[in-house]
């Protein structure tokens, strides 16, 4: 009987101090209003689902932690609450003051010790196991939300140790929800895992975008736009795989010390953490105009660090809408082409140039560009931005725009995916988004064709040359 006393109180007390190592997130009061008001599922196919922990009994100061079908959903105290979405159908609810739900801990399975003096004390954990679950039918969304209460209950005559945690009957709809949820606090759900059933389609959309990026920047991004996904825990393992690489292949391109092995470091890894380095080493290795030209045209970033003029003048070059650039007009104009012609063909493609400074004309004018071409160049440009203006005025050509970008990012995420080329499976994911919204403007034809395309380059923040 000693034996069986100490093993009791050395539980009770072991089971305290876990129900004191993590605490649920309380959320703000706006949140809570939120969470209250805001019963409506965002995933049409579930119910919205309230787990209550009333303040009965002993240890309200203690966590439980809130399980269904084996994933902790919340961690909630005496007096608090927390909302999810499940599925219609049924479902395992369990308590425990540890990491594991009793189904799966020892503790409750009856085999926890071994002998006939501790045929007892296993007989009582497997009881108290069965009481700290139960099966819950959630309804279907058009009769929730609904509310499950969980409590702390000891029965009369009272029976030392003995708890029951699922007296109450769940509660159906937004008023008697609301009744039973007054004065506690809400908790925060906790992140859950890829396989459950509480990710959202939304949820799974975003993430197939960033799954098979091979970009840590892009994984940065995920995880900041998304803080609470429950793909969060993914997207680290994915970011440190990716990092891990990245230092592998880097170290290997280091060893090389060669303008290709830099090169193809950054094909590999377009958006890598330490790209702005390597893009400086490259531009130390290299010497003759012959090469500033070859990588200034496969890797148009290391232009930026490139010596100052050389700079001006590359830069320069790349300016304007693709077939018609600053580069293809000298070109023309040295085969033959002449001003009244070449001036025509700027003005017909309504593209944009820019507003040269006079030192940029300067410069333009010693490459051996004619006044009448830059005049036109500039001329372009203006009514181009007049034009674009005037087509964020016009609402209706917006939404349509906005529909059509809409639209392109639907099959993103298999863009990146291993079938798919290998341009498209290094390409950084705001990259593939804004390849995708181009092809799409290119369909519309037209000046809406033109104003989608600038519309989509103002969306996505890509360096690559598209």
């Amino acid at each position: 009987m000693r034996n069986f006393t100490t093993i009791l109180l050395l539980f009770t007390l072991l089971s305290c101090a876990a129900g004191m190592a993590k605490k649920g997130k309380l959320g703000s009061q706006q949140e809570r209003i939120t969470a209250i008001d805001d019963n409506k599922p965002k995933d049409a196919s579930k119910t919205v689902v309230y787990f209550f922990r009333k303040k009965e009994g002993p240890n309200n100061s203690f966590t439980f932690n809130i399980f269904v079908n084996g994933t902790i959903v919340a961690r909630l105290k005496g007096r608090q609450f927390t909302k999810v979405e499940l599925p219609p159908g049924k479902h395992q609810v369990e308590l425990s003051y540890k990491e594991i739900p009793p189904s799966k801990d020892k503790l409750y399975s009856g085999k926890m010790y071994s002998g006939k003096k501790y045929a007892n004390w296993n007989k009582m954990m497997v009881a108290t196991g069965k009481r700290m679950r139960k099966d819950f039918t959630v309804p279907a969304p058009s009769k929730g939300p609904v509310g499950f209460t969980i409590s702390n209950r000891d029965r009369e005559p009272p029976q030392p140790g003995r708890f029951y945690h699922f007296e109450d009957a769940p509660v159906f709809g937004a008023k008697l929800v609301k009744d039973m949820l007054v004065a506690a606090a809400y908790v925060i759900p906790e992140p859950v895992t890829i396989d459950s059933i509480y990710t959202s389609p939304e949820d799974k959309r975003e993430w197939n975008n960033y799954a098979n990026s091979t970009s840590v920047a892009d994984l940065d991004k995920y995880m900041r736009r998304n803080p609470k996904s429950p793909f969060m825990a993914t997207a680290k393992e994915r970011r440190k795989e990716i990092y891990d690489n990245e230092i592998e292949e880097y170290r290997a391109a280091r060893k090389k010390n060669t303008l290709s092995g830099y090169g193809n470091y950054l094909d590999s890894f377009p958006d890598a953490h330490n790209k702005n380095a390597v893009l400086k080493r490259m531009v130390k290795k290299m010497s003759k105009r012959a090469t500033y030209s070859l990588y200034a045209e496969t890797h148009p970033e290391t232009v930026k660090f490139f010596p100052k003029a050389m700079k001006l003048d590359f830069q320069l070059m790349r300016i304007g809408p693709n077939g018609m650039t600053v580069r293809d007009i000298l070109s023309h104009a040295k085969g033959g082409l002449g001003l009244g012609m070449l001036s025509a063909k700027i003005k017909a493609t309504n593209g944009a140039y820019k507003d040269f400074t006079i030192g940029e004309i300067k410069h333009l004018k010693k490459r051996g560009m004619k006044d009448k071409l830059i005049e036109a160049m500039i001329n372009s440009t203006t009514e181009h931005n007049r034009q674009m203006k005037a087509a964020k005025q016009n609402k209706q050509m917006m939404a349509q725009i906005q529909e059509l970008i809409k639209n392109s990012q639907k099959n993103v995420g298999s863009s990146s995916s291993s079938s798919s080329s290998a341009a498209n499976k290094n390409m950084p994911v705001e990259c593939l988004k804004l390849k995708a919204a181009l092809t799409a403007c290119s369909q519309a034809g037209g000046f809406l064709a033109m104003a989608c395309k600038a519309t989509a380059r103002a969306s996505f923040t890509c360096s690559m040359n598209l």
